[in-house]
């Protein structure tokens, strides 16, 4: 159970287990509450980052598209064909882009340390 309050510009959330003791106060911090400080700001900041971060991914599969590249239609891809359908699952380029992200990951937190 939660109860919020509006101090500002940021929103203060006190977690407990029952609702007799939801109140944004020290007693409730005290009696074994999570207090959460959500601000507005910093998830508007957050939104935005997302969102530049979604265009970068759109863009950089749109340039992707325009190579030659045969990512979708190596061998191993299965795709059917019927009267009125059509299914299509890119296994085996599903299976290389596991590795490659799997390497670049992998070397990014080797780097991190």
């Amino acid at each position: 159970m939660g109860l919020g309050v509006d101090r500002g510009r940021c929103l203060w959330i006190a977690h407990v287990e029952d609702s007799s003791q939801a109140r944004i106060s020290e007693l409730a911090v005290h009696r074994g509450a999570r207090l959460y400080n959500f601000c507005v700001a910093d998830f508007g900041k957050l939104l935005v980052f997302l969102g530049g971060a979604i265009v970068v991914v759109g863009l950089g599969l749109m340039l992707l598209g325009r190579t030659n590249l045969p990512l979708g239609r190596l061998p191993g891809d299965i795709v059917y064909r019927g009267k009125n359908t059509t299914f299509y699952f890119p296994l085996v380029t599903s299976i290389l882009l596991s590795v490659l992200l799997s390497a670049v990951m992998y070397l990014i937190g080797r780097f991190r340390r």
